[in-house]
């Protein structure tokens, strides 16, 4: 046995999540050819392409060895919300419906909320229509799937409170994928002075730069 299973043996299978995906990106965020990943399993490369493509499963045991790796690998989410809250740079980390779990002090403190008060708030508002549109780019892309490393924004943003409007705004966006396969949204704000706003979206080559998973393997 080569450690899968067609898909006509699926029946009855108590897999944890769409394996194509979670081997992927597991693969991808520890920067791992297929073939990396199939040696430590003790199988072979061809194995792991076709759990990816979806043409097999990994058979039980195999799951299990999966799924300890997955998890073991990924933060709890009291660790990351620690992290985060204790960030000197303008850090938010928030769902993927765009509720707030953390934000570093001096986030807050720019958009004139309380740590405390933050957890729990909608994070829609600080879009302006360009961020908004860049943002909505970024996970059709496949954000939230393992796709996306990081993407860096060049746009304008708003206050939670109401403090400022349409401010330019550097801000970088990466996934966090926690212990029981949720992905999260951290996202870290530099602000930029209007001077600085055209000079820093020329180098960033526009205002939107997307670095894919697959270019972090090499």
């Amino acid at each position: 046995m080569d450690g899968h299973r067609t898909r006509s043996d699926e029946s009855g299978d108590s897999g944890c999540a769409n394996w194509p995906a979670e081997i992927r990106r597991f693969r991808l965020l520890h920067a791992m050819k297929q073939a990396n990943l199939a040696e430590i399993l003790g199988v072979d490369q061809a194995t792991v392409s076709r759990w990816e493509s979806g043409f097999s499963i990994p058979e039980l045991g195999m799951q299990r060895r999966l799924r300890d790796m997955i998890f073991r690998s990924a933060p709890d989410k009291a660790l990351v919300r620690h992290w985060v809250s204790i960030a000197p740079a303008q850090v938010q980390l928030s769902t993927p419906e765009r509720k707030a779990i953390a934000a570093s002090a001096s986030y807050c403190a720019v958009h004139g909320v309380r740590q405390d008060q933050i957890v729990g708030m909608d994070m829609t508002p600080t879009h302006s229509e360009d961020s908004r549109r860049m943002w909505s780019i970024i996970r059709d892309n496949g954000f939230y799937r393992g796709e996306i490393a990081s993407a860096m924004v060049i746009v304008h943003s708003n206050s939670l409170a109401g403090l400022f409007h349409n401010v330019p705004v550097k801000v970088v966006y990466t996934p966090v994928r926690l212990a029981r396969g949720m992905t999260l949204l951290r996202s870290e704000r530099v602000p930029l002075t209007e001077t600085e706003y055209p000079a820093t979206l020329l180098a960033n080559g526009g205002p939107i730069r997307m670095q894919p998973m697959d270019t972090l393997v090499g």
